[in-house]
């Protein structure tokens, strides 16, 4: 399918999806809801967004310097920030590869090892979130199913690069099997000790954005850490769904759906859900046009 069609088909479902949404949310009410907002918790979460900002640039930093011996840190920002900005209009966030764009020549494919690893590291951890959420609202009777699943994937950060290479001889293209193989070889410069920092990292990170989302949450006059933790992993995932641009309606769909659980008015769920889409992930991408512009030149 042609990318002009895929971009008409996405934006035709954003605004169904919007319009599906806005059929179960007021928008009289979202607008009260917005206008009443305490300031010096949107600050807050502003100041926890600048330190997210600077603890992923310092995990992506050591990354790339642990797989390359040496790397720059104007680089490995230019690097983060400028796929920030790709990864709001890709599917999945496919656009954080283009991490590998902002650095020097010749070392991009191997870095793709890298990238892949980090975000690997990212989702291992959201599930693993969401796995506490759902142990906390649903009790212990999926702990087998979840145990399992989490255990596959802690094993999967520290062997990636055998996953890489069974997935290059299930696929027998020539193209696929010499990505993947200099993807292995930026692997394999990482020791233990590095996977073991960055998967810290991330999860200081998530923990982060976990109380950027309930500080959002308490800016709009509520006060309920435990559906924030039950929520969050799982709104997260929804934005791996293709479905329409940036995720915009399904983040904040599946807010209001699991906010609702615990009695939070849809309003609420969707505007704390939006601000956060809007503080952590959108103002940082714009910053990041500035890299993408100065790699054009």
């Amino acid at each position: 399918m042609k990318q002009p069609l895929k971009r008409i088909i996405k934006l035709l479902l954003t605004l169904v999806v919007l319009g599906l949404l806005f059929t179960q949310v007021d928008l009289k009410t979202l607008l009260t809801v917005i206008s009443k907002v305490k300031l010096e918790w949107i600050f807050f979460a502003i100041t926890l967004s600048t330190l997210m900002v600077i603890v992923r640039w310092f995990n992506w930093h050591l990354l790339v310097k642990t797989g390359f011996g040496e790397t720059d840190y104007k680089e490995t920002f230019a690097s983060l920030l400028g796929s920030m900005s790709f990864a709001l209009v890709t599917p999945a966030r496919v656009g954080d590869l283009s991490r590998v764009a902002f650095l020097k020549s010749g070392r991009r494919l191997e870095a793709s090892g890298l990238v892949l690893v980090d975000r690997f590291i990212d989702l291992s951890v959201v599930l693993i979130l969401g796995t506490i959420g759902m142990l906390i609202f649903f009790g212990t009777k999926t702990l087998p199913l979840l145990l399992f699943a989490n255990i596959f994937l802690f094993v999967g950060i520290f062997k990636l690069d055998f996953f890489l290479k069974l997935g290059a001889k299930l696929i027998p293209h020539k193209k696929i099997q010499s990505i993947t193989s200099d993807a292995i070889l930026g692997l394999s410069r990482l020791s233990l000790r590095a996977l073991a920092i960055n998967l810290s990292l991330t999860v200081i990170l998530n923990l982060l954005d976990i109380l950027s989302l309930y500080v959002l949450v308490r800016a709009l006059g509520i006060n309920n850490f435990k559906a924030v933790v039950f929520a969050y992993p799982l709104v997260m995932l929804s934005t791996l769904l293709p479905i329409t641009i940036s995720g915009i309606g399904v983040r904040e769909s599946t807010s209001v759906a699991l906010f609702a659980l615990f009695s939070i008015a849809k309003e609420v769920a969707f505007n704390a859900t939006f601000l956060a889409y809007l503080i952590n992930s959108l103002f940082p991408a714009l910053v990041g046009l500035y890299f993408f512009r100065q790699l054009n030149k």
